[in-house]
């Protein structure tokens, strides 16, 4: 079995692919990135994506040959992420941020991003900030918690 581990970290194993023997419970690292702080990771379509704290960005991958093989990047001016979800139907990545109360969604192709859509949170919520994003069972409505 296949493990990806994402650490809120910054060292050559922010971002690790592990190999798992299930019946010897031994744990072997197969590939690694060093990463900025990529403190969320998640599966869609067969490509994982994460992002860094510096530069902001989207980064996706796939598991090639026991290698984790960088995609695409996309950059995120002025927003550090939070959550992420994906939305195999609709292609697309949605994204809260809690540092600057918004949420976003990028759709995705093939592992590529494009088109930011951008949703900033309405400024009287002071002590509220978006920190989760989650889908609706037909994926037809997004939940942003605040």
């Amino acid at each position: 079995m296949k493990l990806v581990v994402s650490s809120y970290n910054q060292d050559e194993h922010a971002c690790t692919l592990f190999e798992v023997n299930q019946e010897t419970l031994q744990v072997q690292a197969l590939d690694a990135k060093t990463l900025m702080a990529p403190s969320f990771i998640i599966e869609g379509d067969g490509y994982l994506y994460t992002y860094t704290k510096q530069p902001l960005q989207m980064i996706s991958y796939q598991v090639v040959q026991e290698q984790l093989v960088e995609i695409d990047r996309f950059s995120l001016p002025g927003m550090t992420l939070t959550h992420l979800v994906y939305s195999p139907k609709h292609k697309r990545l949605f994204a809260a941020s809690y540092a600057d109360g918004a949420y976003c969604s990028l759709d995705v192709k093939q592992g590529k991003f494009s088109h930011l859509h951008y949703q900033k949170q309405a400024p009287d919520a002071p002590l509220s900030q978006c920190h989760c994003v989650s889908l609706s069972e037909d994926e037809e409505r997004v939940y942003v918690t605040i």
